[in-house]
Parts: C-alpha cells; sequence; structure tokens
C-alpha cells in the first residue's frame, strides 16, 4: 500500500451508525516507495490533514469525517509495514 493509497483510504473512509466502531488494517506497504520518500511519511500525513496529533516518527493520530485513525508503520525484514486502526474517539485507542 502507497502513501497515495493510505491518503484515499482515510478520504474515503465515513462514519457509519455503529456506535461502537473500532476497525484495524494491516497493510504490507511498498518498500520501493519507503527507498525514495525515506522517512516522511509522517509529513506527507501532515501535509494531507490539517486535524492531527503527533505521536512518533512513525505514527500519527488523524481526526477527518468524524473518526480517529491512528497510523503507524514499521520497518521489518527490509518490508515495510503499515498499521492503522479507526475509532470514533481517540480514547478507544
Amino acid at each position: 500500500m502507497s502513501i497515495q493509497s493510505i491518503i484515499s483510504f482515510i478520504s474515503n473512509t465515513k462514519k457509519s451508525n455503529n456506535n461502537e466502531l473500532s476497525v484495524s488494517n494491516y497493510f504490507r506497504g511498498d518498500m520501493n516507495e519507503f527507498n525514495e520518500i525515506g522517512f516522511d511519511y509522517i509529513n506527507i500525513l501532515k501535509n494531507n490533514f490539517n486535524n492531527y496529533k503527533n505521536n512518533t516518527d512513525k505514527s500519527i493520530y488523524i481526526h477527518y469525517n468524524s473518526l480517529w485513525f491512528n497510523i503507524q508503520y514499521q520497518i521489518d525484514n527490509n518490508e515495510i509495514y503499515w498499521s492503522i486502526n479507526i475509532a470514533d474517539n481517540l480514547n478507544k485507542f
């Protein structure tokens, strides 16, 4: 999954009537993209979404469409993996 795919995923995810919203997604990323962009992923997300809370160099909380997204990545065995957790309340993370 590329950074543009993640931006589209966030932009297109809408809040449902489910009051107990808690969704976790785990994706394999594009290592070639990571090699080109370096560690600039979090800044790219900040530039695309105005309402965020910085968590670490590899994770961020974004508030968009009345939802909270906790997005983080990790490098493991020369592969990049994304974890995207969604909740309707920041305290649910």
